[in-house]
């Protein structure tokens, strides 16, 4: 359990402005990626990992020929990028038994960042981190959490776990069923909307291919059928009590995509100016007012579309590895059924950035690729 101890107190301090927090996260995940090799004395043969190695190579070739055009931020990015390679490498070596225990401490952590997430967006100051920290965004916060889209990647990366263990273990139904009703109130209450809608169509799809699964299996059928009315009743109630207000608002404003829009034109454009190079990993912010279609005065931080910025900051081929990634995670996480917070997550990632920004966040993302992918499979070593 110490990968999820990690990954844990790094999500609790990914808020932290100071960099020794960062620093620890990156220090904790290098040591003990290194501690699992040379404790298992092998490593783990997957496609996947090779991508995120080829992505790693990459950012260095970028750095030695020359065409980051901010050397500092690319060498900063190509840490990160590190960093993911060991959480997805690490993931990728656990022992089945293990990562259902990880699995089972996610959920938990989730539901209870469900509940602080909740509370936080009603009761504390905007801005301010469990009710005593300011940390001067002026907007909402959920938990440690200061942006709504990435707290709804990270509860939509782990509602599929708590749904479809709803219909495994029948003795506790209830239990995932009032986990799954907490993490989607949660992100209703946060008002993502990419987030509801995401995490909805995972209500909706992992109930049918649970029932297709047992198709011409009346009693399991109907088993189904009643835990899944189970679902819907705790995410109709649980959402209620959160309150949809936010959301709703959210909804009714004229052209919500435009800006996005705008930004990914942008990133297009960027892409096409250096199809090849790229302009450098995490370059995206420096490169971006040269092609901007309009100016109000704020620093755009990100492209609210990350397949479009990995091509502007890695040319075709950081976007054809990444793509080529998000493949080979298709077929496992639609075998594992719970898998398919990966596939929401790298969907979201078309409309927002979980990747970026909070590289905490998106380590632990990494983490659970590297269980979608290796569950299942016979493991190979050299």
């Amino acid at each position: 359990m110490l990968l999820f101890a990690i990954l844990a107190l790094g999500i609790l301090t990914m808020w932290v402005p100071s960099r020794w927090a960062l620093t620890a996260f990156e220090l904790a995940m290098l040591a003990g990626a290194a501690w699992q090799l040379l404790r298992t004395r092998s490593l783990r043969v997957e496609p996947s990992s090779a991508i995120l190695a080829a992505v790693v190579a990459w950012g260095g070739a970028q750095l030695l020929a020359g065409w980051s055009v901010d050397p500092f931020r690319t060498q900063e990015e190509l840490l990160f990028w590190t960093i993911r390679l060991c959480g997805f490498a690490w993931a990728i070596c656990l022992p089945d038994r293990t990562r259902d225990r990880f699995l089972t401490a996610s959920l938990i952590f989730a539901s209870v960042l469900a509940v602080a997430g909740m509370l936080s967006v009603f009761s504390s100051p905007p801005g301010t981190i469990f009710w005593s920290v300011d940390v001067g965004t002026g907007a909402a916060t959920l938990g440690p959490f200061v942006y709504r889209n990435q707290f709804a990647a990270f509860m939509e990366l782990l509602l599929p776990v708590a749904l479809l263990r709803a219909f495994t273990d029948r003795n506790r139904a209830w239990l995932y069923a009032s986990a799954a009703g907490l993490m989607v109130a949660s992100v209703v209450a946060s008002g993502s909307r990419a987030g509801t809608v995401l995490c909805v169509g995972e209500v909706v799809a992992i109930p049918l291919l649970v029932s297709a699964r047992h198709s011409g299996d009346d009693k399991r059928q109907k088993s189904t059928l009643g835990i899944t009315l189970g679902i819907l009743a705790s995410v109709g109630i649980l959402t209620l009590v959160a309150g949809w207000t936010q959301l709703a608002s959210r909804f009714e404003e004229v052209n919500p995509y435009g800006l996005r829009w705008d930004l990914t034109r942008s990133s297009i454009e960027m892409f096409q100016a250096r199809w090849l190079t790229g302009w450098g990993l995490g370059t995206w912010s420096q490169v971006y007012p040269g092609f901007a279609h309009f100016d109000d005065g704020s620093f755009v931080n990100q492209a609210h579309n990350e397949w479009a910025q990995w091509a502007a900051e890695g040319g075709i081929l950081l976007f054809l590895l990444v793509l080529a990634f998000a493949v080979l995670l298709l077929r496992p996480a639609l075998r594992t059924i719970w898998g398919l917070g990966a596939l929401a997550v790298l969907a979201h990632a078309g409309l927002d950035y979980p990747f970026e920004q909070r590289p905490q966040l998106a380590v632990f993302l990494f983490v659970f690729f590297g269980l979608v992918a290796s569950s299942g499979r016979t493991p190979k070593y050299t």
